[in-house]
């Protein structure tokens, strides 16, 4: 039916119209009133009708508006109140009101009240970007009024297309909307109190308001078509729906969810406020509080000094969150630093991706591999319950520590990647970072892949924005540099939505530019690949990416795009290195990829000043041991030179290096096998070193390869003699 079919009513509509006022004068003008102040239990009174609701779920009683208020969680809180019993509402003309404080904004359209069946009935409530609305089906069409887009140009009409990281208009060719011109302004503002009303009036169509003003009408004519077999609903959706603004529609599925936030004093009116009324029903009840919620923090650990080292402890995020994980007390692995403001956490809210934390709370991690399939990406990331995915500390001394993360890739349905056929094996990871004092760590991982001719990606780096933040607020303009191993620097500048700047040849050295002290990087040998960075081309502040559905949620999907501080983690990711990795046969009926780059944490370094660390790495100093021992060579996956004592009365090792500008020696570690002293004495050119300050050691306790670790703290780019005693 157009839209010109509702400015005439026909004389059955009039009569309809009639019968509904007429029928308005004797039932009673509160059709529904929900306070919550019950102090306990999980009854919800409804006052004006005296039923008494069950409220299901996880759900508190907080100090609200009047009394008390709901504090419902997005995962399962719900009231439903049975067809035969929700209020039957006048057709000429009804209003729903409610003070609502959202702690994160809803995946799509959240009900603070629904009753509605396809077409028939009426919804009123709050979106994910933020704005809100009230949806009524006048005359048998579904009609819909809602308050501005958070972002001018936000249309379901437009289409993010992920793989060309492009906007698109259906039909194509269409222009482009003006998104972004200004900085996103939700309606509904996160974590603060909003009274909102909808009124329907038969003669002037729909109207809502935000805090006594009206926001938005849609004027039209014609009856209420309500939905009388349908069930009514608070704080949750009656059925599964899409999470708005997905990336891949075959790599999300649809979910249930309910409001997550605070729900108080919920009125259906059975006639149509007006708008005298509606601002003395916010003067009335004014909060003393406006921002009764506050941005949850993502775990991070004790804040207590520690020592260098790794401990299990299980993490805690939100006490509702929590709630539903199996887990045991030693769930979560956290690595601490002595002199430094950052740590590396691996949290299970996270699939035990390892983050790199700056002492501010915004954070990076390095990518696990990710290959893809007709249900979209197959990466740890989708394990959102930690199915296939743990960590466990393999190394643990005062040298340095060792973790494993062993994963599966799966899709959003928990599906492995490349299962063969004869075996039912699908494709694993095992996921190394052996890890140094200085914030230094070699990650090493292999996957193991049953199928031959997989693409894969490697690598990239996801920037870790906390709540209530967007990227530009964790990220400097100039986001990111590039080096190579010469030092040749290039700084990136993000300010036209492109990463602009001058490209240095064989690039192999990235560090991100967070504002925090710390600022994470990347080094990888020039030999695997190129660097590579990528903006949505739009202006600064608004020129990064901007995902939700990951870290900590729990939504099957692969990629979800962000356009307001929506009170959730989120991600985003400016660097695009192309990485080309030769597989080897291992034996099965597959291959294995071996991934190895230095990453970790730097203060007040670029890319350029990092060249002698990337050098002391891919070209370690020759070195020369005595009689004895044996070299066995530089373990570049341990960042390490690895020796042997080949005679066991040889107690003193004296090593010769070669060290150069080109082979620097930049705070190096050893690993000594089959030598496990108690003590040692270290001598640095003829100088004695002091434990703790110049050097830290300990003994390997591992069954394979027991020995003695050596950390020294040292730069140094001339030839030099070591001499180790044991004592």
């Amino acid at each position: 039916m157009k839209r010109r079919d509702f400015l005439i009513a026909s004389s059955a509509s009039l009569l309809s119209l009639r019968t509904g006022i007429s029928a308005a004068k004797s039932a009673p003008s509160l059709a529904a009133h929900w306070t919550f102040d019950e102090p306990s239990g999980t009854i919800a009174l409804d006052s004006a009708a005296q039923i008494a609701d069950n409220i299901t779920g996880q759900f508190e009683r907080l100090s609200g508006v009047e009394g008390n208020c709901l504090r419902s969680f997005e995962f399962d809180t719900v009231i439903v109140r049975k067809a035969a019993a929700a209020p039957s509402l006048n057709p000429a003309g009804f209003s729903v009101e409610a003070w609502v404080a959202p702690q994160t904004y809803p995946w799509n359209w959240c009900p603070i009240v629904v009753h509605r069946q396809g077409s028939k009935g009426y919804f009123f409530g709050v979106d994910g970007d933020g704005r809100f609305g009230f949806h009524v089906c006048i005359g048998g069409v579904w009609m819909e009024c809602n308050s501005r887009q958070a972002l001018p140009g936000l249309e379901p009409a437009y289409t993010w297309q992920s793989d060309r990281r492009i906007w698109e208009h259906v039909p194509a060719g269409a222009p482009l909307p003006p998104l972004w011109s200004d900085r996103p302004r939700p309606v509904v503002p996160i974590l603060t109190w909003s009274h909102l009303v909808g009124v329907f009036d038969c003669h002037e169509g729909i109207t809502i308001y935000k805090n006594g003003k009206m926001e938005a009408q849609l004027k039209t004519r014609g009856s209420f078509t309500p939905a009388p077999d349908a069930d009514l609903y608070i704080a949750r959706t009656p059925e599964e729906i899409m999470p708005a603004h997905a990336e891949r529609l075959y790599g999300t599925s649809p979910i249930q969810f309910s409001w997550d936030g605070l729900l108080d004093e919920i009125r259906i009116h059975n006639r149509s406020l007006s708008t005298d009324e509606i601002q003395q029903s916010y003067a009335r009840s004014v909060p003393q509080v406006e921002q009764p919620l506050q941005f949850r923090k993502l775990p991070m650990g004790s804040t207590e000094p520690r020592h260098f080292g790794a401990y299990y402890t299980r993490l805690k995020y939100d006490e509702q969150y929590d709630r539903p994980w199996p887990l045991g007390a030693d769930s979560d692995v956290v690595v601490t630093f002595d002199d430094h403001p950052f740590r590396l956490v691996y949290w299970h809210g996270m699939s035990y991706y390892p983050v790199w934390y700056a002492e501010n709370g915004i954070g990076v991690s390095h990518k696990a591999p990710e290959t893809s399939g007709p249900k979209g990406t197959y990466e740890a990331m989708n394990d959102r319950q930690c199915r296939s995915s743990y960590v466990r500390i393999i190394e643990n001394n005062r040298a340095r520590v060792k973790i494993q993360w062993r994963n599966a890739p799966l899709n959003r349905s928990y599906e492995e990647a490349h299962i063969d056929p004869s075996t039912g094996w699908g494709e694993w990871v095992d996921d190394y970072y052996t890890i140094y004092l200085d914030g230094v760590a070699v990650r090493e991982y292999k996957i193991y892949c049953p199928l031959t001719n997989q693409n894969h990606g490697f690598g990239q780096a996801l920037i870790i924005v906390p709540p209530g933040l967007a990227p530009a607020d964790a990220l400097e303009i100039e986001a990111a540099s590039e080096a190579n191993l010469a030092g040749e620097e290039s700084i990136l500048s993000w300010a036209s939505g492109i990463p602009t700047g001058s490209r240095i040849e064989n690039a192999s050295i990235e560090v991100f530019n967070l504002k925090a002290s710390a600022k994470p990087f990347l080094i990888f040998s020039p030999k695997t690949g190129n660097s590579g960075w990528e903006g949505n081309g739009r202006p600064w502040p608004f020129c990064f990416f901007h995902w939700d559905h990951w870290p900590a949620e729990q939504i099957p999907s692969d990629g979800r795009q962000s356009f307001v501080i929506d009170g959730r983690p989120s991600h985003t990711s400016i660097d695009n290195p192309e990485f080309h990795i030769t597989p080897e046969k291992d034996g099965r009926s597959g291959v294995t990829f071996t991934f190895t780059a230095l990453i970790g944490m730097c203060v007040a370094k670029s890319a350029g000043q990092l060249a002698p660390l990337a050098r002391s790495w891919l070209n370690p100093p020759p070195l020369e041991v005595s009689k004895g021992f044996l070299n066995e060579g530089y373990a570049i996956a341990e960042r390490c030179h690895v020796l042997s004592r080949t005679q066991l009365e040889v107690n003193l090792l004296e090593c010769t290096i070669q060290a150069s500008p080109q082979s620097p020696l930049l705070n190096p570690a050893f690993r000594i096998k089959n030598w496990n002293p108690n003590s040692i004495d270290f001598l640095l050119n003829g100088r004695k070193l002091e434990i703790g300050t110049d050097f830290r050691f300990d003994n390997r306790c591992t069954e394979e390869e027991p020995g003695l670790v050596i950390w020294l703290q040292r730069e140094l780019d001339k030839p030099l003699s070591l001499t180790i005693r044991a004592l």
